[in-house]
């Protein structure tokens, strides 16, 4: 069989397991086995496959047909240009969480955390490589439910601020803690229920951020096969209505965080209004919903004065 042929019959089978992007699937699995390029791959695809890389390819395939996630199979998943190691211990980064990242950052650099020395110790450029972000910065992140630290990680790299990262999950921690390590961020990791994890003198912080289990609990067993069986449970459960998490997380957070400290959270699509009522029920003010790329509420924040 030719490449082009190994990638075809592997797309037919995940398009008979009604797995979602078969073809965009099969291919990165193809490229994941044999280390080329998606360059060289289209230039060399009618060349004959190696049948080592061809069994072992068929393998995986079938691994996938069994709705085992991709990024599971790879071991690691991209967020905002870098790439994470992944495991059955952590949630999978997703884009939406990009835009998470993203909110922090623009208010970042417009200067909003204090002086102007502070903005201008900390203004960069969106993708700036980590080699060239600031070596430190006056500005203090909290990151809770940090799962796979891709938001700590990629604040840490793009501000070089002094970032603390808390999770219930121990195994969830040495992911994260791998991930610091292996991506060069500054990264201090705390295991606990919130702000259970964190000492007595902990903060002020500058930014409070997270990505909390927000899906109810009824709607668990509806979800695609890849989140519900092979994401932990714990990073999905948000309870009956999925706000646990924002009610202890908007109530506590202004004893953590400085005047005029910001508190951002991920949410799911239709939880703004309630999220935003939480925060005003604690104080918050200036507070705003930002959408995603679809249009979809996606992320609340407030200030606390």
């Amino acid at each position: 069989m030719t490449h082009r042929e190994c990638v075809a019959a592997g797309t037919a089978l995940l398009e008979k397991a009604q797995v979602p992007e078969a073809a965009l699937d099969a291919l990165e699995l193809y490229l994941y086995v044999t280390g080329m390029s998606r360059a060289y791959y289209l230039m060399y695809r009618e060349d004959a496959a190696p049948q080592t890389a061809a069994d072992r390819y068929a393998q995986l395939i079938e691994l996938r047909a069994s709705r085992v996630p991709l990024q599971h199979i790879t071991g690691e998943q991209e967020f905002y240009g870098r790439a994470f190691h992944v495991s059955g211990d952590v949630l999978i980064p997703r884009q939406d969480t990009e835009v998470l990242v993203e909110t922090v950052l623009q208010d970042v650099r417009r200067g909003v955390f204090g002086s102007e020395s502070r903005a201008a110790a900390t203004e960069i450029p969106q993708g700036r490589a980590a080699e060239d972000a600031p070596a430190e910065s006056p500005l203090r992140i909290l990151d809770l439910c940090t799962g796979s630290g891709c938001i700590a990680v990629t604040l840490a790299l793009e501000t070089g601020a002094n970032v603390t990262a808390s999770d219930l999950s121990p195994a969830a921690l040495r992911v994260a803690h791998g991930n610091a390590s292996g991506l060069g961020a500054r990264v201090t990791f705390l295991e606990g229920d919130l702000w259970d994890a964190l000492p007595e003198d902990a903060g002020p912080f500058d930014i409070i951020v997270s990505n909390p289990p927000y899906i109810r609990a009824a709607e668990l067993e509806d979800l695609q096969p890849e989140v519900r069986d092979h994401d932990p449970r714990m990073a999905l459960d948000g309870g009956e209505d999925g706000l646990v998490f924002y009610r202890r997380i908007a109530a506590g957070a202004p004893a953590y965080l400085a005047d005029n400290g910001r508190l951002y959270v991920e949410m799911g699509a239709e939880q703004g209004p309630d999220v935003e009522a939480l925060f005003a029920a604690a104080g918050f003010s200036e507070i705003r919903t930002v959408r995603d790329l679809a249009g979809l509420d996606r992320v609340v924040c407030g200030v606390k004065r």
